[in-house]
């Protein structure tokens, strides 16, 4: 009897042996991050989807999973425990707005990122704001309007004001607190200028610069002191100008040179002759739009990044550029982008193409546009990884758009009608 309880011992303890000898292993790669991939008929490492939404509690469901909630304050969840080298439908939703589609792969033991979901309310509940509208304005900061180039709009307190019975062009300063109209200076949130400053003389092309205005009529290239009414001319020689953040003044000259003003010293040699072209600045870089395309300026030269390019616009983040092409959009990254999907400064992307020309182009936020194509206003993400998510959110006859970063709200002009949407962003 003893004997046989020493042997039962004997057997259960190498039976618990083989199943530890046996068991080890998989619960090592278990905890290492490796599942049973039953499709393959192999081990494979895991990985996880982190999403990003806006507005909180948003659901997210991945592949057939049940869905999960994000959280209230920051708007995240991470779903793990997703096998590696493997691609998943990922859904973002909530009631009253538009979803969220896109296939993101996992790679393993790493977390692949959709850090910039915004959803759209399916209803923007469009007020009307100001009615007999022929054109309007808007200023850089969202802050005001010009209407028919008469009236100024106040779009906190929807207050009108008249200005001017000129029909000329607007040109806002960089901060949208001044503005010039027809040859009238006008400054919003000060004393000086409120009436309007005259400026005498042609004016041709103007820019604001900090204190000044910066004018260029022929090929003469003025800085004018809007409140003495007196200048200072900067060259004789000039084809385009483009004045920097910090207030000195960049030219080109019919030979292809670039100048700069603080103090007047050549800075650059191009591939000129130019007859007509803009020169813009984004950050340290000097760039020249002409009939040629879109130009990076460098020391031994212009550099062509995209032809047929009609407008250029920076990113709220100030890390890249949306390219107008006709019906196209494409990216050019002025700074390296490290979130997902990483890009590196000089490359350029393409976005989409329309049936239609692109119009009334905005950034909503720094991953998001606002455009519209014929009759249709459209918000499209940046984020090229699978599809480009789109939604049409508005069909007026030939709308104009404009998009408020102050106000996080969509203005529309269309039949003399100016209205504006809820607040889209928090």
């Amino acid at each position: 009897m003893e004997r046989m309880r020493t042997n039962s011992k004997r057997a259960l303890f190498f039976l618990l042996s083989l199943l530890f000898l046996t068991g080890a292993p998989f619960l090592i790669l278990y905890s290492q991050g490796y599942r049973i991939d039953w499709s393959r008929r192999s081990l494979s490492q895991t990985g996880g989807i982190y999403i990003k939404a806006v507005p909180g509690r948003t659901l997210v469901r991945v592949a057939d999973r049940d869905p999960k909630q994000t959280d209230f304050l920051f708007g995240t969840i991470l779903v793990d425990n997703l096998l590696a080298d493997t691609s998943y439908e990922v859904t973002v939703s909530k009631e009253g707005y538009h979803s969220w589609n896109k296939t993101l792969g996992v790679q393993p033991r790493g977390v692949t990122e959709a850090k910039n979901v915004i959803l759209i309310p399916t209803d923007l509940a469009l007020t009307e704001v100001a009615g007999g509208v022929g054109q309007a304005s808007f200023s850089p900061n969202g802050k005001y309007a010009i209407l028919s180039g008469t009236d100024l709009l106040n779009l906190d307190t929807h207050e009108r004001t008249p200005l001017s019975s000129s029909l000329a062009k607007v040109i806002w300063s960089r901060e949208g607190t001044r503005l010039l109209l027809g040859n009238s200076v006008f400054t919003l949130e000060d004393s000086s200028c409120q009436a309007g400053c005259e400026v005498t003389g042609s004016l041709g092309q103007a820019a604001f610069s900090l204190d000044s205005l910066i004018a260029l009529s022929g090929t003469t290239l003025r800085q004018i002191n809007y409140e003495t009414d007196s200048s200072l001319t900067l060259t004789k020689d000039a084809v385009a100008f483009a004045v920097s953040e910090t207030g000195s003044v960049l030219w080109i000259d019919a030979k292809g040179d670039v100048w700069s003003s603080t103090p007047t010293r050549k800075i650059s040699e191009t591939t000129g002759p130019f007859s007509s072209l803009k020169l813009l600045l984004f950050g340290q870089d000097v760039f020249l739009l002409d009939r040629e395309g879109f130009s990076l300026l460098k020391n031994e030269g212009a550099s062509l990044i995209l032809s047929g390019i009609g407008r250029t616009l920076l990113s709220p983040d100030g890390k890249k550029l949306v390219l107008e092409r006709g019906s196209e959009l494409w990216l050019y990254y002025l700074k390296d982008e490290e979130g997902q999907p990483a890009r590196r400064a000089g490359e350029t992307v393409f976005l989409t193409r329309f049936s239609e020309a692109v119009s009334d182009l905005s950034w909503v936020s720094a991953h998001y546009l606002v455009f519209s194509t014929g009759d249709h206003v459209t918000i499209m993400e940046t984020d090229t990884r699978d599809r480009l998510n789109s939604v049409e959110i508005a069909n007026f006859t030939s709308p104009e758009v404009f998009w408020s970063q102050s106000q996080k709200k969509l203005y529309l002009l269309s039949g003399s009608v100016l209205s504006s949407s809820i607040q889209l962003l928090p």
